[in-house]
Protein backbone atom coordinates (compact mmCIF):
# COMPACT_ATOMS: atom_id res chain seq x y z
CA UNK A 1 0.00 0.00 0.00
CA UNK A 2 2.56 2.45 0.80
CA UNK A 3 5.64 3.79 -1.06
CA UNK A 4 9.15 4.43 -0.04
CA UNK A 5 10.07 8.79 -0.53
CA UNK A 6 13.64 9.63 0.65
CA UNK A 7 13.25 7.67 4.04
CA UNK A 8 9.45 8.00 4.68
CA UNK A 9 6.52 6.12 3.74
CA UNK A 10 3.81 7.40 1.62
CA UNK A 11 1.07 6.38 0.31
CA UNK A 12 1.25 6.39 -3.42
CA UNK A 13 0.54 9.81 -5.21
CA UNK A 14 -2.84 8.88 -7.01
CA UNK A 15 -4.27 8.03 -3.18
CA UNK A 16 -2.47 11.07 -1.63
CA UNK A 17 -4.53 13.70 -3.64
CA UNK A 18 -8.10 12.02 -2.25
CA UNK A 19 -9.29 14.28 0.02
CA UNK A 20 -9.63 14.31 3.77
CA UNK A 21 -12.58 13.30 4.37
CA UNK A 22 -12.18 10.06 2.23
CA UNK A 23 -8.79 9.21 4.26
CA UNK A 24 -10.91 10.03 7.50
CA UNK A 25 -13.65 7.86 6.75
CA UNK A 26 -10.77 5.06 5.28
CA UNK A 27 -9.21 5.15 9.72
CA UNK A 28 -12.29 4.86 10.97
CA UNK A 29 -13.41 1.71 9.31
CA UNK A 30 -9.86 0.58 10.09
CA UNK A 31 -10.68 1.44 13.83
CA UNK A 32 -14.02 -0.43 13.62
CA UNK A 33 -12.90 -3.33 11.78
CA UNK A 34 -10.34 -3.86 14.33
CA UNK A 35 -12.43 -5.27 17.46
CA UNK A 36 -14.38 -7.64 14.83
CA UNK A 37 -10.98 -8.99 12.89
CA UNK A 38 -9.05 -9.68 16.13
CA UNK A 39 -12.52 -11.93 17.12
CA UNK A 40 -13.51 -12.99 12.91
CA UNK A 41 -10.99 -16.15 12.99
CA UNK A 42 -12.65 -17.49 16.27
CA UNK A 43 -15.99 -16.86 15.78
CA UNK A 44 -17.31 -20.20 13.65
CA UNK A 45 -14.91 -22.13 16.46
CA UNK A 46 -16.82 -20.12 19.18
CA UNK A 47 -20.11 -20.74 17.90
CA UNK A 48 -19.70 -24.42 17.10
CA UNK A 49 -18.22 -25.19 20.23
CA UNK A 50 -21.76 -23.99 21.85
CA UNK A 51 -24.18 -24.97 19.37
CA UNK A 52 -22.59 -28.34 18.24
CA UNK A 53 -23.34 -28.40 14.08
CA UNK A 54 -22.45 -26.76 10.88
CA UNK A 55 -25.35 -25.90 9.97
CA UNK A 56 -26.51 -23.91 13.18
CA UNK A 57 -23.10 -22.11 12.82
CA UNK A 58 -23.92 -21.35 9.06
CA UNK A 59 -27.29 -19.61 10.41
CA UNK A 60 -25.86 -17.76 13.01
CA UNK A 61 -23.52 -16.17 10.85
CA UNK A 62 -25.60 -15.35 8.22
CA UNK A 63 -28.73 -14.03 10.37
CA UNK A 64 -27.85 -10.81 10.33
CA UNK A 65 -26.78 -10.17 7.22
CA UNK A 66 -29.99 -11.55 5.62
CA UNK A 67 -31.88 -9.22 7.90
CA UNK A 68 -29.55 -6.42 6.81
CA UNK A 69 -31.15 -6.40 3.16
CA UNK A 70 -34.40 -4.79 4.84
CA UNK A 71 -32.44 -2.57 7.35
CA UNK A 72 -29.97 -1.18 4.77
CA UNK A 73 -32.93 -0.22 2.87
CA UNK A 74 -34.45 2.09 5.57
CA UNK A 75 -30.38 3.45 6.10
CA UNK A 76 -29.98 3.74 2.48
CA UNK A 77 -33.33 6.52 2.05
CA UNK A 78 -32.65 7.82 5.39
CA UNK A 79 -29.20 8.83 4.58
CA UNK A 80 -30.07 11.09 1.53
CA UNK A 81 -31.28 13.75 3.94
CA UNK A 82 -29.92 13.03 7.30
CA UNK A 83 -26.27 13.56 8.29
CA UNK A 84 -23.96 10.62 7.47
CA UNK A 85 -21.35 11.70 9.99
CA UNK A 86 -24.15 11.45 12.61
CA UNK A 87 -25.22 8.15 11.66
CA UNK A 88 -21.83 6.71 11.75
CA UNK A 89 -21.32 8.60 15.36
CA UNK A 90 -24.72 6.69 17.03
CA UNK A 91 -23.83 3.46 15.37
CA UNK A 92 -20.46 3.16 16.85
CA UNK A 93 -21.48 3.95 20.30
CA UNK A 94 -24.40 1.37 19.75
CA UNK A 95 -21.32 -1.20 19.03
CA UNK A 96 -19.99 -0.80 22.77
CA UNK A 97 -22.07 -3.56 24.47
CA UNK A 98 -21.40 -5.85 21.75
CA UNK A 99 -18.60 -7.66 23.43
CA UNK A 100 -19.83 -8.06 26.64
CA UNK A 101 -23.51 -9.60 25.11
CA UNK A 102 -21.54 -12.17 22.50
CA UNK A 103 -19.75 -13.96 25.72
CA UNK A 104 -23.39 -14.40 27.75
CA UNK A 105 -24.80 -16.28 24.82
CA UNK A 106 -25.75 -19.51 25.59
CA UNK A 107 -27.99 -21.28 23.24
CA UNK A 108 -29.53 -20.88 19.79
CA UNK A 109 -32.24 -18.59 20.89
CA UNK A 110 -29.93 -16.22 22.63
CA UNK A 111 -27.75 -15.94 19.21
CA UNK A 112 -31.18 -14.83 17.45
CA UNK A 113 -31.56 -12.15 19.62
CA UNK A 114 -27.98 -10.75 19.31
CA UNK A 115 -27.95 -11.36 15.81
CA UNK A 116 -31.17 -9.30 15.23
CA UNK A 117 -29.68 -6.62 17.18
CA UNK A 118 -26.59 -6.73 15.40
CA UNK A 119 -28.29 -6.52 12.13
CA UNK A 120 -29.62 -3.19 12.77
CA UNK A 121 -26.10 -1.65 13.89
CA UNK A 122 -24.19 -3.76 10.61
CA UNK A 123 -26.47 -1.91 8.24
CA UNK A 124 -26.11 1.30 9.24
CA UNK A 125 -22.39 0.94 9.88
CA UNK A 126 -21.89 -0.36 6.20
CA UNK A 127 -24.48 1.70 4.91
CA UNK A 128 -23.46 5.14 6.16
CA UNK A 129 -19.88 4.25 5.62
CA UNK A 130 -20.59 3.70 1.85
CA UNK A 131 -22.59 5.75 1.10
CA UNK A 132 -20.12 8.89 2.82
CA UNK A 133 -17.17 7.58 0.72
CA UNK A 134 -19.49 7.85 -2.74
CA UNK A 135 -21.13 11.43 -1.62
CA UNK A 136 -17.13 12.25 -1.03
CA UNK A 137 -15.62 10.79 -4.33
CA UNK A 138 -13.67 12.78 -6.59
CA UNK A 139 -15.11 12.73 -10.02
CA UNK A 140 -13.06 9.71 -11.60
CA UNK A 141 -11.21 8.95 -8.59
CA UNK A 142 -14.54 6.70 -7.79
CA UNK A 143 -12.63 3.04 -8.02
CA UNK A 144 -9.62 4.93 -5.94
CA UNK A 145 -11.59 6.34 -3.35
CA UNK A 146 -12.68 2.00 -2.20
CA UNK A 147 -9.83 0.91 -2.99
CA UNK A 148 -8.03 3.20 0.16
CA UNK A 149 -10.82 2.63 2.32
CA UNK A 150 -11.44 -1.16 0.92
CA UNK A 151 -7.60 -1.07 1.89
CA UNK A 152 -7.77 0.01 5.07
CA UNK A 153 -10.29 -2.22 6.21
CA UNK A 154 -8.37 -5.47 4.79
CA UNK A 155 -5.41 -3.97 6.97
CA UNK A 156 -7.21 -4.13 10.11
CA UNK A 157 -8.60 -7.92 8.88
CA UNK A 158 -4.85 -8.22 8.06
CA UNK A 159 -3.20 -7.23 11.62
CA UNK A 160 -6.27 -8.22 13.70
CA UNK A 161 -6.45 -12.28 13.31
CA UNK A 162 -2.46 -12.38 14.06
CA UNK A 163 -2.94 -9.88 17.13
CA UNK A 164 -5.74 -12.42 18.15
CA UNK A 165 -4.39 -15.63 17.53
CA UNK A 166 -1.88 -13.97 20.79
CA UNK A 167 -4.35 -12.70 22.70
CA UNK A 168 -6.80 -15.61 22.66
CA UNK A 169 -4.09 -18.15 23.70
CA UNK A 170 -4.00 -15.88 27.26
CA UNK A 171 -7.15 -14.39 27.10
CA UNK A 172 -9.41 -16.83 25.84
CA UNK A 173 -12.48 -16.01 23.90
CA UNK A 174 -12.95 -12.74 26.54
CA UNK A 175 -10.81 -11.26 23.22
CA UNK A 176 -14.42 -10.60 21.64
CA UNK A 177 -14.56 -7.42 24.09
CA UNK A 178 -12.04 -5.83 21.40
CA UNK A 179 -15.33 -5.43 19.85
CA UNK A 180 -16.08 -2.85 22.22
CA UNK A 181 -13.41 -1.17 22.75
CA UNK A 182 -12.17 -0.04 19.50
CA UNK A 183 -16.02 0.95 18.79
CA UNK A 184 -15.16 3.83 21.14
CA UNK A 185 -11.69 4.64 19.59
CA UNK A 186 -14.09 4.61 16.14
CA UNK A 187 -16.72 6.82 17.89
CA UNK A 188 -14.04 9.46 18.75
CA UNK A 189 -12.29 9.49 15.57
CA UNK A 190 -15.68 9.19 13.71
CA UNK A 191 -16.00 13.19 15.24
CA UNK A 192 -13.52 14.42 12.38
CA UNK A 193 -15.35 13.94 9.51
CA UNK A 194 -16.79 16.00 7.20
CA UNK A 195 -20.63 16.89 7.03
CA UNK A 196 -21.77 17.45 3.72
CA UNK A 197 -25.65 16.98 5.03
CA UNK A 198 -26.94 19.33 7.97
CA UNK A 199 -30.62 17.09 7.86
CA UNK A 200 -32.25 16.26 10.58
CA UNK A 201 -33.49 12.40 11.89
CA UNK A 202 -37.15 13.45 11.17
CA UNK A 203 -36.36 14.95 8.02
CA UNK A 204 -34.89 11.70 6.93
CA UNK A 205 -38.08 9.73 8.38
CA UNK A 206 -40.45 12.29 6.73
CA UNK A 207 -38.52 11.41 3.29
CA UNK A 208 -38.29 7.50 3.67
CA UNK A 209 -42.33 7.78 4.71
CA UNK A 210 -42.92 10.35 1.49
CA UNK A 211 -40.29 8.72 -0.66
CA UNK A 212 -42.21 5.50 -0.58
CA UNK A 213 -38.39 4.37 0.18
CA UNK A 214 -38.24 0.40 -0.58
CA UNK A 215 -40.34 0.60 -3.46
CA UNK A 216 -39.04 3.54 -4.86
CA UNK A 217 -35.45 2.28 -4.13
CA UNK A 218 -35.69 -0.54 -6.21
CA UNK A 219 -38.10 1.72 -8.71
CA UNK A 220 -35.44 3.99 -9.02
CA UNK A 221 -32.45 1.26 -9.37
CA UNK A 222 -34.61 -0.76 -12.50
CA UNK A 223 -34.59 2.83 -14.33
CA UNK A 224 -30.42 2.00 -14.79
CA UNK A 225 -30.78 -1.23 -16.53
CA UNK A 226 -26.56 -0.71 -16.49
CA UNK A 227 -26.82 -1.64 -12.61
CA UNK A 228 -28.58 -5.23 -13.42
CA UNK A 229 -25.29 -7.33 -14.05
CA UNK A 230 -22.93 -5.84 -11.20
CA UNK A 231 -26.07 -6.78 -8.58
CA UNK A 232 -25.83 -10.26 -9.98
CA UNK A 233 -22.11 -9.84 -9.60
CA UNK A 234 -22.04 -8.39 -6.50
CA UNK A 235 -24.33 -10.77 -5.29
CA UNK A 236 -22.76 -14.13 -6.24
CA UNK A 237 -19.11 -12.77 -4.85
CA UNK A 238 -20.01 -12.08 -2.18
CA UNK A 239 -21.35 -15.26 -1.36
CA UNK A 240 -18.68 -17.09 -2.42
CA UNK A 241 -16.26 -14.80 -0.56
CA UNK A 242 -18.41 -15.26 2.79
CA UNK A 243 -17.86 -18.88 2.07
CA UNK A 244 -14.72 -19.53 2.32
CA UNK A 245 -13.93 -17.17 5.50
CA UNK A 246 -16.77 -19.39 7.45
CA UNK A 247 -15.01 -22.93 6.26
CA UNK A 248 -11.60 -21.60 6.78
CA UNK A 249 -11.44 -21.40 10.65
CA UNK A 250 -14.00 -24.41 10.89
CA UNK A 251 -11.24 -26.40 8.78
CA UNK A 252 -7.96 -25.68 10.89
CA UNK A 253 -9.94 -26.67 13.85
CA UNK A 254 -10.44 -30.01 12.83
CA UNK A 255 -6.73 -30.26 11.84
CA UNK A 256 -6.04 -29.28 15.58
CA UNK A 257 -4.66 -26.08 13.90
CA UNK A 258 -3.58 -24.16 17.03
CA UNK A 259 -5.16 -20.74 17.56
CA UNK A 260 -2.24 -18.59 17.24
CA UNK A 261 -1.51 -20.76 13.70
CA UNK A 262 -5.00 -20.13 12.70
CA UNK A 263 -4.65 -16.36 13.49
CA UNK A 264 -1.21 -16.27 11.78
CA UNK A 265 -2.68 -17.90 8.36
CA UNK A 266 -6.12 -16.12 8.66
CA UNK A 267 -4.25 -12.68 8.96
CA UNK A 268 -1.34 -13.62 5.31
CA UNK A 269 -4.60 -14.56 3.66
CA UNK A 270 -6.14 -11.51 4.46
CA UNK A 271 -2.93 -9.78 3.92
CA UNK A 272 -3.65 -10.55 0.28
CA UNK A 273 -6.57 -7.91 0.28
CA UNK A 274 -3.50 -5.28 0.46
CA UNK A 275 -3.64 -5.24 -3.74
CA UNK A 276 -6.84 -3.41 -3.75
CA UNK A 277 -4.79 -0.34 -3.83
CA UNK A 278 -3.18 -1.64 -7.02
CA UNK A 279 -6.70 -2.66 -8.50
CA UNK A 280 -8.40 0.15 -7.64
CA UNK A 281 -5.68 1.97 -9.54
CA UNK A 282 -5.86 0.00 -12.30
CA UNK A 283 -9.67 -0.34 -12.96
CA UNK A 284 -10.18 3.90 -13.04
CA UNK A 285 -7.52 3.88 -16.02
CA UNK A 286 -7.86 0.66 -17.85
CA UNK A 287 -10.74 -1.85 -18.87
CA UNK A 288 -12.92 -2.92 -15.67
CA UNK A 289 -14.86 -6.05 -17.32
CA UNK A 290 -11.54 -7.41 -18.08
CA UNK A 291 -10.22 -7.13 -14.56
CA UNK A 292 -13.73 -8.47 -13.43
CA UNK A 293 -13.68 -11.23 -16.11
CA UNK A 294 -10.08 -12.35 -15.28
CA UNK A 295 -11.01 -12.18 -11.31
CA UNK A 296 -13.74 -14.09 -11.39
CA UNK A 297 -12.12 -16.88 -13.72
CA UNK A 298 -8.78 -17.21 -11.39
CA UNK A 299 -11.22 -17.16 -8.52
CA UNK A 300 -12.71 -20.21 -9.81
CA UNK A 301 -9.83 -21.83 -10.45
CA UNK A 302 -8.08 -21.65 -6.66
CA UNK A 303 -11.53 -22.64 -5.90
CA UNK A 304 -11.19 -26.39 -7.71
CA UNK A 305 -7.86 -26.56 -6.31
CA UNK A 306 -9.27 -25.99 -3.07
CA UNK A 307 -11.48 -28.56 -3.19
CA UNK A 308 -8.48 -31.53 -4.07
CA UNK A 309 -6.02 -30.11 -2.16
CA UNK A 310 -8.00 -29.20 1.12
CA UNK A 311 -6.34 -31.90 3.49
CA UNK A 312 -2.33 -30.04 2.74
CA UNK A 313 -2.32 -27.35 5.17
CA UNK A 314 0.14 -25.38 3.10
CA UNK A 315 -1.92 -25.67 -0.35
CA UNK A 316 -4.95 -24.65 1.27
CA UNK A 317 -3.48 -21.45 2.28
CA UNK A 318 -1.90 -20.91 -1.17
CA UNK A 319 -4.95 -21.44 -2.83
CA UNK A 320 -6.97 -19.40 -0.05
CA UNK A 321 -4.37 -16.60 -0.38
CA UNK A 322 -4.93 -16.58 -4.34
CA UNK A 323 -8.48 -16.49 -4.30
CA UNK A 324 -8.57 -13.54 -2.19
CA UNK A 325 -5.92 -11.69 -4.61
CA UNK A 326 -8.38 -13.08 -7.35
CA UNK A 327 -11.60 -11.11 -5.53
CA UNK A 328 -9.36 -7.87 -4.37
CA UNK A 329 -9.20 -7.29 -8.22
CA UNK A 330 -12.86 -8.03 -8.82
CA UNK A 331 -13.77 -5.56 -5.99
CA UNK A 332 -12.76 -2.19 -6.66
CA UNK A 333 -13.68 -2.69 -10.51
CA UNK A 334 -17.18 -3.40 -9.31
CA UNK A 335 -17.42 -0.49 -6.85
CA UNK A 336 -15.82 2.19 -9.33
CA UNK A 337 -18.31 1.03 -11.97
CA UNK A 338 -21.17 1.33 -9.35
CA UNK A 339 -20.17 4.46 -8.17
CA UNK A 340 -20.05 6.18 -11.86
CA UNK A 341 -23.36 4.53 -12.39
CA UNK A 342 -25.50 6.26 -9.40
CA UNK A 343 -26.88 9.33 -9.87
CA UNK A 344 -25.38 11.46 -6.65
CA UNK A 345 -28.28 12.77 -5.56
CA UNK A 346 -29.84 9.12 -5.29
CA UNK A 347 -26.51 7.84 -3.87
CA UNK A 348 -27.90 6.95 -0.58
CA UNK A 349 -30.97 5.01 -1.62
CA UNK A 350 -29.08 2.88 -4.31
CA UNK A 351 -26.21 2.17 -2.11
CA UNK A 352 -28.85 0.86 0.07
CA UNK A 353 -30.01 -1.72 -2.54
CA UNK A 354 -26.68 -2.75 -3.50
CA UNK A 355 -26.09 -3.09 0.41
CA UNK A 356 -28.61 -4.91 0.69
CA UNK A 357 -28.09 -7.26 -2.12
CA UNK A 358 -24.38 -7.44 -1.03
CA UNK A 359 -25.26 -8.66 2.50
CA UNK A 360 -28.09 -10.89 1.36
CA UNK A 361 -25.15 -12.32 -0.39
CA UNK A 362 -22.58 -12.45 2.43
CA UNK A 363 -25.29 -13.66 4.19
CA UNK A 364 -26.38 -17.00 2.62
CA UNK A 365 -23.18 -17.60 1.75
CA UNK A 366 -22.42 -19.12 5.38
CA UNK A 367 -25.97 -20.95 5.70
CA UNK A 368 -25.36 -23.10 2.39
CA UNK A 369 -22.37 -23.95 3.07
CA UNK A 370 -23.11 -24.96 6.86
CA UNK A 371 -25.80 -27.26 4.82
CA UNK A 372 -23.10 -28.90 2.69
CA UNK A 373 -20.92 -29.31 4.94
CA UNK A 374 -23.12 -31.22 7.38
CA UNK A 375 -24.55 -33.18 4.13
CA UNK A 376 -21.24 -33.88 2.23
CA UNK A 377 -18.36 -32.63 3.64
CA UNK A 378 -15.92 -28.89 3.88
CA UNK A 379 -14.42 -29.91 0.74
CA UNK A 380 -17.52 -29.37 -1.52
CA UNK A 381 -18.37 -25.84 -0.49
CA UNK A 382 -15.01 -25.08 -2.66
CA UNK A 383 -16.61 -27.01 -5.46
CA UNK A 384 -20.04 -25.09 -5.29
CA UNK A 385 -18.18 -21.71 -5.53
CA UNK A 386 -16.07 -23.23 -8.49
CA UNK A 387 -18.89 -23.87 -10.25
CA UNK A 388 -20.66 -19.93 -9.18
CA UNK A 389 -17.57 -18.30 -10.33
CA UNK A 390 -16.45 -20.21 -13.92
CA UNK A 391 -20.81 -19.18 -14.46
CA UNK A 392 -20.02 -15.65 -13.11
CA UNK A 393 -16.56 -15.46 -15.43
CA UNK A 394 -19.04 -16.29 -18.45
CA UNK A 395 -21.60 -14.05 -17.97
CA UNK A 396 -19.28 -11.11 -17.48
CA UNK A 397 -17.43 -11.95 -20.80
CA UNK A 398 -20.75 -11.63 -22.65
CA UNK A 399 -22.89 -9.21 -21.23
CA UNK A 400 -21.57 -4.95 -21.35
CA UNK A 401 -21.85 -3.30 -17.82
CA UNK A 402 -19.71 -0.42 -17.76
Amino acid sequence: MFRHYGGTLRLPKELQSLPKSIKIASLIIFVYSMGWSIAKPFLPIYFNQILGNYSAVGFVIGLPLILSMFWNLVFGDLLDKFSKKKTISLILLLYIPVGPWLLSLRNLFDFIIFRFYHSIIRSGMWTSMKTYVREHSPPKKASESFGLFDTFYILSLTIGPLLGGFLIFWFGFSIFLSISIFAVLGFFTSLFLADKNKGTLSDGIRYMIKDRFISKSFSDFKKIKELRPLLILKLFVAFCSSSITMVLPLILDKFGINFILIGLIFSLLCLSGVFEFYFSILADKTDRKLIIYKGTFFGALFFFLLFFFMENVLLLFVFSFFFSVSMSAVIPALEGSLTDLIPKKECGELTGVFESIYTCGVGIGPVIAGIIADLFGLRYVFLLGFFILISLSIFVYFVDFD
